[in-house]
């Protein structure tokens, strides 16, 4: 839903979705909360409270990560950013991936990201 609202500046829907397409393959994304103990997350993405948490050291992280990838903070607004304007098409990816509607800012979220158009393979984590 949120990869769609960025592709919202194209001439067509057809176009939007051929490019949204190919974009994602390029891009390689995962989720980080600093929060533990939120019911709501647990319910929503822990097989209704069954699963596991687990603890990683964003100061480690960061020295860690490999060339082109990034760890930012989810950004949370009411509206969705204006993709219309004539930026650069990664700076518009990057947006759109860091941005979630407010209700969603109780998850307290991170993303880590990496966009490469010439490696299939993914992230590793050390």
């Amino acid at each position: 839903e949120d990869w769609e609202e960025g592709y919202k500046c194209y001439k067509t829907e057809k176009e939007a979705e051929i490019i949204s397409k190919q974009k994602q393959s390029e891009v390689f994304v995962t989720c980080f909360s600093e929060k533990s103990n939120s019911m709501l997350m647990w319910a929503h993405y822990a097989n209704s409270t069954q699963g596991i948490c687990l603890e990683y050291d964003f100061k480690e992280l960061i020295e860690n990560l490999d060339e082109g990838c990034y760890l930012l903070p989810i950004f949370y607004r009411r509206d969705y950013p204006d993709y219309s304007q004539k930026e650069n098409e990664k700076r518009k990816i990057y947006t759109g991936i860091v941005t979630k509607n407010m209700e969603w800012e109780y998850e307290s979220e991170w993303r880590m990201i990496k966009i490469d158009s010439e490696s299939r393979e993914k992230i590793r984590i050390n």
